[in-house]
C-alpha cells in the first residue's frame, strides 16, 4: 500500500508532490507506484519517465530543499528513461 505523506495528493494512479517548488531546473514530478515510474517536468517543458524507481526515491525527493540537487544525485544516470513530452500524470 503506498503511504501518501501530507505534502502530496493524488492524481489518479499517480502521486504529485504537492509543495512549493523553488526549483530552477524542475518543474514539476508525479510518481506511479504501481508501475515505478517517476515523471519528471522540467522547466523548458521537457518531460521524462524513469523506470523502475523505488518509492523511496520519490519520497526522499519529495522531502529534499533543492529538488534538482536531489535528481542529479540519486535519480539521473541511475535509472533508465524515456523522453514523453504527450504524457500526462
Amino acid at each position: 500500500m503506498l503511504r501518501i505523506r501530507s505534502n502530496a495528493t493524488r492524481v489518479g494512479a499517480s502521486t504529485h508532490n504537492a509543495n512549493s517548488m523553488p526549483s530552477t531546473v524542475i518543474r514539476d514530478f508525479y510518481y506511479n507506484a504501481a508501475k515505478q515510474e517517476l515523471l519528471v517536468i522540467f522547466q523548458a517543458g521537457r518531460r521524462y519517465a524513469y523506470t523502475e524507481v523505488p518509492e523511496e526515491i520519490y519520497q526522499g525527493m519529495n522531502a529534499a530543499f533543492s529538488k534538482g540537487d536531489f535528481f542529479n544525485t540519486h535519480v539521473r544516470d541511475q535509472f533508465q528513461f524515456v523522453r514523453n513530452d504527450d504524457s500526462t500524470p
